[in-house]
């Protein structure tokens, strides 16, 4: 009975250890970082892209809005080719995208998007 309690304690672990090895992440991202995000103020984020306001320079992911970076964004498309304009940007597609605080006030500007799935499933007759 030791052996058995012993053997789950160290499936459990584990799986804690490994956690991370079962989220999805975009083929063409990059590996995630080792940096102190609470330092560097760099956020990897992801979810369903639900509106793009071009006018405002936001996207909304998951009901939540972010302002895109003033400076530079890079949008990466899902066959890992060229970069993506802005406009070509679809409700309904799959993104990952980074974040950081790059002004005074804090607020996030999203800087790198990457499209995992541009949400245009085909149709099933």
């Amino acid at each position: 009975m030791h052996s058995l309690s012993k053997q789950f304690v160290v499936g459990i672990a584990l799986i804690a250890i490994c956690q991370g090895a079962f989220a999805i992440r975009a083929t063409n991202a990059p590996a995630p970082s080792t940096n102190n995000n609470a330092t560097t103020g760099i956020i990897d984020r992801g979810g369903t892209l639900e509106a793009v306001n071009i006018g405002k320079k936001t996207i909304t992911v998951n009901g939540m809005s972010y302002a895109l970076s003033p400076a530079s964004l890079t949008i990466h498309s899902a066959s890992n080719k060229e970069p993506v304009k802005l406009e070509s940007l679809k409700p309904g597609a799959k993104i990952r995208f980074r974040t950081s605080k790059t002004n005074f006030t804090g607020q996030e500007h999203a800087s790198e998007i990457w499209i995992v799935d541009t949400g245009s499933a085909a149709v099933k007759k």
